[in-house]
């Protein structure tokens, strides 16, 4: 909010807020979990919501959410999915790829990138818990996590990069 207001322009200051509306996106999906697990089967009869409603409000809420930061994080902070001229089999990626061909990492940082989203969502799902282990979850969803932010990360830089010009060599490549 306070990005927001010292933004140079409207468009700025209306991405900001989209970005801000990304974040509290995953505010439901905590909530109707919490209201999920929280919910008594002898004092139901007395909420008009019950356990299954509180479990498809949180379903709803986790795909919202996980694709909400999913293709934000394509579009906005990866530079990817954008309508404009691509080369030939390279569909979805932006024009001027710093990593050499093939373009192979693009592809599966964002297969990673969707996994790690969706994981997260997961991991706030009761039957996700019981059915793989409490233990496992938390594991497999924090590794994913800790490598779905490093390639953010990688691909951040090199987004950033790419917009303020500041590429390696003049054909716009690199060695990784």
């Amino acid at each position: 909010v306070i990005t927001a207001r010292h933004a140079p322009d409207a468009l700025s200051r209306d991405l900001q807020r989209i970005n801000l509306a990304k974040y509290c996106s995953a505010l439901p999906v905590v909530f109707f979990a919490m209201c999920h697990a929280r919910v008594i089967p002898g004092i139901s009869d007395l909420s008009i919501f019950t356990s299954e409603d509180f479990e498809v409000l949180w379903a709803l809420a986790a795909i919202v959410n996980s694709a909400f930061s999913f293709i934000w994080d394509l579009v906005m902070d990866w530079g990817l999915l954008h309508l404009m001229p691509h080369k030939p089999g390279n569909f979805g990626l932006r024009p001027v790829l710093l990593y050499p061909q093939p373009p192979i990492v693009y592809y599966l940082a964002i297969v990673l990138n969707f996994i790690g989203r969706t994981l997260w969502s997961l991991r706030w799902s009761e039957q996700a818990t019981i059915f793989l282990g409490a233990f496992f979850l938390s594991s497999v969803q924090q590794a994913a996590e800790v490598l779905r932010r490093c390639l953010w990360n990688v691909l951040r830089v090199e987004w950033q990069c790419i917009c303020k010009g500041k590429c390696a060599r003049n054909d716009k490549s690199f060695p990784v």
